[in-house]
């Protein structure tokens, strides 16, 4: 059997393509429900195109305002890229946050798979501080700020190729 090899720049184009059509979007259908074998309470989004698939999965906690998932990308069957996410948002923040998340994804730029450095609008204050900054390996946090500078919330992310890259 021979290794697969992929192209990161492809792999990266799908991803914000997927992205763009995910939980942070405007005409993003329903999460579904995932079988309970999977978890009770977990969410999940996928898109299809080509030799492509993403799963992004997610969960929280009634009562809470924690959070964590994965999102995966296959090529051909095989698993080739991962990106893990977890933290918090107060529920005002929300919107804010799949702004933010939209513009990166719609506009096709990649910052650790999150928002732009930092935005800002009359009410929120969004920071994400990329450690690392390569598709094929990369490491950040992000958060927002509301009203007289009041912690919203973070999510702290990872994500690597899985296989080797052209």
């Amino acid at each position: 059997m021979s290794e697969l090899v992929v192209d990161v720049a492809e792999v990266q184009a799908f991803f914000l393509e997927a992205m763009s059509c995910g939980w942070g979007s405007d005409n993003m259908l329903a999460p579904a429900i995932l079988p309970s074998k999977f978890g009770p309470k977990m969410k999940q989004f996928m898109y299809e195109k080509g030799i492509f698939r993403l799963i992004d999965t997610w969960s929280g906690t009634e009562g809470s305002d924690y959070s964590a998932g994965m999102t995966m990308i296959w090529q051909q069957g095989e698993p080739v890229w991962v990106m893990q996410y977890g933290g918090w948002y107060a529920e005002v923040a929300i919107p804010f946050l799949k702004l933010i998340l939209r513009s990166m994804y719609t506009g096709r730029r990649f910052n650790g798979g999150r928002g732009p450095g930092s935005h800002n609008d009359e009410v929120f204050s969004y920071c994400n501080t990329v450690d690392q900054n390569n598709f094929a390996n990369f490491k950040g946090e992000e958060s927002i700020h509301g009203p007289k500078d009041r912690f919203l919330g973070f999510h702290r992310y990872s994500g690597l190729l899985l296989v080797p890259q052209k």
